[in-house]
């Protein structure tokens, strides 16, 4: 939605008293006009004047009142995933190249995630849910990263997992006797499962009594008739009977009939108990996708149920592109989510190098923060023999970098500072010859390394201490 123009509204506000004040000067002074003709005629030229005004200012009003309405609701947005974000697990001590070792996580570090009992033919089984990480590698320097870090999330870097405890005979489960819980925040029961396949019986549950009907995505649903173990239902007028326990299309509806509730007293009206949906009765095996195009796919053994990613977030892609700071992977309903929470910001420190010679000996000029003891510099030169100031005096192959917790080396006769080396004739580095940015595992960024060698010129960034980046559970 556009801003208001207010300098228009003034200038308009503006126009309108001018126009009355000059109605007012040119109203007509006939001979004999009354004093209240007059004053008539002014409120006529007012009333006009100021009718488009008042139409303006109630266009205004209903314009701010929709700006409040949409600012309320992305502050009330922000506000809640930033609840999430609070209420979440933080994970940090990330560092570039250090792959994420595996680990799991349940309700004690994310309290989201089910730690219970779940009731099955009479009995109380133990279930939790865990969601497992791995292999989650902070990187900078893939194809077009330019630099920049970026989580990259492997195939099966992540998965999650419904487990439920060994003395749950699964092989037990049937139409008779369904295991019900929640799964992803939803509720679905399992009429089937063998082994590593489960047939779930999905969508809404309704009771119905005789002759009631119901409208479920714009079809009119009616139980026509209760019978002793089956019904008839009718979808848009179309037909069908179902046995209890079954499950049929009707005209595009898939209808499973739980319960039959028959009677035959006066006073009494039959019921059933139906479930209504799309694919209200879906059997899947491990291996399955989750569903069309998704990143899941399902892990099913005889007492877990869960999912595992399936595509690699490890490139800039436009569908599965490495996460920058505030990209998440998530569970379907997002009822768990990995967020990438960027690098933490670190003060820095920028050094510049290029060749020079003093008094016939060829030096590296380096210019930034330096320290030595108490002494503090912003120029060095630098040669095989160590490291001096301005005035050529010797300060020896070490020095402080500033506020950094590193040092400039040169006791190997290169130019060293943590994990980024070049020579004297600042042709040969560590890092390559790209033609992009680098930055080391430390966290020291190297501008363009290609066109630094080529104007025997480099440009650095160095962190005041190793970059390192965190994680949220959500």
């Amino acid at each position: 939605m556009e801003d208001w123009n207010w300098t228009m509204t003034i200038v308009m506000i503006v126009a309108i008293l001018v126009g009355i004040f000059v109605g007012l000067l040119v109203a007509p002074k006939q001979t004999g006009s009354t004093f209240e003709e007059v004053e008539a005629y002014a409120d006529k030229q007012v009333a006009n004047a100021i009718s488009p005004l008042n139409t303006k200012i109630s266009e205004l009003e209903t314009e701010i009142t929709e700006l409040l309405v949409v600012k309320n609701e992305t502050e009330k947005e922000e506000e809640e995933e930033q609840e999430k974000i609070e209420a979440g697990y933080l994970i940090d001590g990330l560092f570039l190249e250090e792959a994420f070792n595996i680990e799991t996580f349940s309700d004690r570090e994310l309290v989201t995630l089910f730690d219970g009992k779940v009731s099955f033919d009479g009995e109380d089984y133990d279930a939790e849910e865990v969601l497992t990480l791995e292999n989650l590698v902070l990187k900078a320097n893939e194809n077009d990263f330019e630099g920049i870090p970026y989580l990259t999330v492997p195939t099966y870097a992540i998965e999650f997992a419904l487990v439920f405890e060994d003395d749950l005979d699964t092989d037990l489960i049937d139409d008779d006797e369904t295991l019900t819980f929640k799964l992803f925040g939803d509720k679905v029961e399992i009429s089937d499962w063998d082994l590593n396949e489960i047939t779930f019986t999905r969508g809404t549950e309704h009771s119905l009594g005789e002759g009631d009907s119901i409208t479920v995505d714009e079809k009119v649903i009616v139980l026509d008739m209760v019978l002793e173990d089956a019904v008839y239902v009718l979808v848009d007028g179309v037909g069908e009977k179902i046995e209890e326990s079954d499950t049929e299309t009707v005209n595009g509806v898939d209808i499973k009939v739980n319960e039959v509730l028959y009677t035959t007293k006066e006073n009494q009206v039959s019921k059933a108990t139906l479930t209504i949906g799309e694919e209200v009765e879906i059997t899947v095996s491990d291996g399955d996708e989750y569903e069309e195009d998704s990143i899941w796919e399902w892990v099913i053994d005889t007492n877990t149920v869960g999912l595992v990613l399936i595509e690699e977030f490890t490139e800039l892609e436009e569908d599965f592109s490495a996460l920058t700071n505030g990209d998440k992977v998530c569970l379907p309903n997002e009822y768990a989510c990995v967020l990438f929470n960027g690098v933490i910001e670190e003060d820095s420190e920028e050094y510049t190098f290029e060749l020079d010679t003093k008094n016939t000996l060829e030096y590296v000029e380096v210019n930034g923060n330096f320290q030595n003891g108490i002494e503090d510099y912003d120029k060095i030169y630098v040669n095989a023999t160590g490291i001096y100031d301005e005035d050529f005096d010797l300060i020896g192959t070490e020095v402080e970098l500033g506020d950094t917790d590193l040092v400039l080396d040169m006791s190997t006769g290169d130019i060293v500072i943590e994990d980024f080396e070049v020579n004297l004739d600042l042709d040969v580095t560590n890092v390559g010859t790209g033609d992009e940015n680098v930055l080391t595992d430390y966290g020291i960024l190297i501008d363009n390394p290609e066109d630094s060698i080529d104007d025997e010129e480099f440009t650095i960034v160095v962190p005041e201490s190793k970059l390192e980046s965190s994680i949220s559970l959500i």
